[in-house]
């Protein structure tokens, strides 16, 4: 993995640490996540973009953790699948290449 691909992961754990250690995780303890040092950019963009951070009034923003916890869930399905994908390509090729 890229380092700039581990940077960014880990600033949306960072990210989603800070609303739930603000217990905002439901519309009503929405919080300004400017407040908590979270800048609005690219990586913001993306979580409001996947519905992970959902905005409410006045600009407040909450962490939707079924949501979060479902795309993760689907992520890491979809990683097994290419796995087990390419161990079977690999096996298939390997076979066919045993064949007289």
């Amino acid at each position: 993995m890229a380092a700039s691909e581990m940077a960014i992961r880990a600033k949306i754990r960072r990210y989603k640490s800070v609303f739930h250690k603000a217990h905002a995780t439901v519309p009503e303890r929405a919080i300004l996540p400017w407040e908590y040092g979270i800048i609005k950019g690219k990586i913001f963009d993306r979580l409001v973009r996947q519905k992970i951070l959902v905005p409410t009034v006045n600009d407040k923003y909450y962490l939707d953790e079924l949501r979060d916890k479902n795309l993760v869930k689907r992520s890491s399905l979809i990683a097994i699948i290419a796995i087990v994908a390419i161990i079977l390509i690999v096996l298939v090729v390997f076979l066919l290449r045993k064949l007289p």
